[in-house]
């Protein structure tokens, strides 16, 4: 059984467990930054290209260039607290894969396998946040912070933008198959470059565009040259590489791997959603964000008072005799922060 009340065992387990695959933070914001204080430093910039070195005369001094500055800004980042409550009557019935009639399994038992399960859930339902975070993220610029108090009122607490210029306007919808995507492509890729100084390698797309590849003229024409080696601009061999997350191909003129992502999740109403959006397509430059986790304070017990972790998760077991229940709530605070807001660009390609 895991030790309820102490919150650094508590810690540790659930530095175990390995949490569900999480594509977009995973590519775009892979490095995770922990911090002693609730509130973090945020600071992300613009690239830019370089200056021309400016001409002197003979015998004058340098001249001064003007140094490219960072967008900076003390943050402290949205709270998430999600929560299960175990009661008598969980651990007094028959759990998932017992025997359906004599089962020899103890409430103690019950209760410890509920822990475990609830842990990874729980760690999974925090990680399902920060992926749609990084998708909003990555098609809008910025997010939306909407909470819940105890009572279950809803409230807009924030609205964070780092960029507003994150959307390439296309020729036409690449559903017409007459259309040039290639050329789209180019643009959005040569964007990245004027802007971030860096070549994109990466195209991931909602789950109606590899149709759309597939079935586009100009790139069938491409693919059907009668030496293949004369032409090689792109090469498409879909494989799936984990659920939801399929390799299409290389357009190895452009230096692009095309990947489609079909992952959803649970929305807050009930209703099944998409990560991406079906016709949605994102370009950018892989690996340059980082995931900026702030300091959990709880209050232990009596004796001990308010005490601060520095950790990705905080779980808090809560006793209440008096009701005959136990509840876990697992905390975090967090924000994704992209280094470089011009690292990627984002397109409704219909």
């Amino acid at each position: 059984m895991i030790e309820i009340n102490d919150t650094i065992s508590l810690i540790k387990a659930a530095e175990q467990i390995k949490p569900p695959a999480t594509y977009l933070v995973d590519t775009f914001f892979p490095t995770v930054e922990t911090n002693l204080q609730s509130t973090i430093m945020m600071e992300y910039r613009e690239r830019g290209r370089e200056k021309l070195a400016p001409y002197v005369v003979e015998g004058a001094k340098g001249v001064n260039m003007k140094r490219e500055g960072s967008y900076m800004r003390v943050y402290s980042p949205p709270m998430v607290a999600p929560r299960r409550v175990i009661t008598q009557k969980d651990v007094s019935r028959r759990g998932f894969g017992e025997m359906p009639y004599f089962s020899t399994v103890s409430a103690e038992e019950r209760q410890a396998k509920m822990q475990a399960d609830d842990l990874a859930d729980l760690i999974g339902s925090i990680a399902n946040r920060k992926n749609q975070m990084a998708a909003e993220i990555l098609t809008t610029g910025g997010f939306t912070i909407e909470g819940y108090a105890d009572d279950g009122s809803r409230g807009r607490l924030d609205q964070v933008t780092f960029s507003n210029t994150v959307d390439i306007n296309v020729t036409a919808a690449w559903s017409d198959t007459t259309t040039s995507i290639f050329n789209d492509l180019q643009r959005m890729s040569e964007h990245i470059q004027e802007d971030a100084g860096m070549v994109p390698t990466l195209l991931i797309v909602g789950k109606n565009v590899p149709g759309y590849l597939r079935k586009n003229k100009e790139m069938l024409d491409w693919l059907m040259v009668p030496n293949r080696q004369n032409l090689a601009v792109m090469s498409f061999e879909p494989k799936y590489l984990s659920p939801q997350v399929q390799y299409i191909g290389t357009i190895s003129a452009l230096n692009l791997e095309v990947v489609c992502y079909n992952e959803t999740y649970t929305a807050d109403d009930g209703t099944l959603k998409p990560f991406l959006g079906a016709d949605d397509v994102i370009m950018g430059v892989p690996g340059r964000g980082t995931c900026q986790h702030a300091a959990i304070t709880l209050i232990d017990d009596a004796e001990t008072g308010f005490r601060s972790y520095a950790a990705t998760y905080v779980p808090s077991y809560t006793v209440s005799k008096a009701a005959n229940q136990m509840s876990l709530t697992l905390w975090s605070r967090f924000i994704l922060v992209p280094n470089f807001i011009c690292d990627f660009v984002h397109a409704k390609v219909v």
